[in-house]
């Protein structure tokens, strides 16, 4: 991202990265024998991370107005509504397919008990009669 442009960032809570020990355990690499967190210390008061440059479509500087900025909070705020939907139609659609594979495994298993050609002892077989 240029320097030279104006940036807006946002701030995740320290809850956003998980807990202390997960973040060590995601983040550490090993170099020439020596481990280290790869992202840094874990951030226990929170941390900015930018989401948006303000350029012009050629990349080149542009001051950003406020109409500007609104537009780019309501878009990431609607951008995260969408992603919160989409999750919870995932989890639901699981839940559903999870449901009927229980109820098809009832219902086979009803079937399997069930006497074979609906308990007749005698069964007849159609076919063509002598003429």
């Amino acid at each position: 991202m240029p320097f030279d442009r104006f940036h807006l960032e946002r701030w995740f809570s320290p809850e956003t990265f998980g807990s202390k020990a997960d973040w060590y355990d995601y983040t550490i690499e090993v170099f020439e024998g020596v481990e280290f967190a790869a992202l840094g210390p874990y951030p226990s008061r929170g941390e900015y991370e930018a989401c948006y440059c303000f350029e012009d479509a050629d990349g080149a500087y542009q001051m950003p107005t406020a109409g500007m900025v609104e537009t780019v909070i309501w878009a990431y705020a609607y951008q995260r509504l969408i992603a919160d939907l989409e999750r919870k139609k995932a989890l639901k659609d699981r839940e559903e397919k999870k449901k009927k594979a229980d109820d098809d495994f009832v219902f086979d298993l009803v079937k399997d008990a069930e006497p074979a050609f609906q308990g007749l002892t005698t069964v007849s077989v159609g076919g063509k009669k002598d003429e």
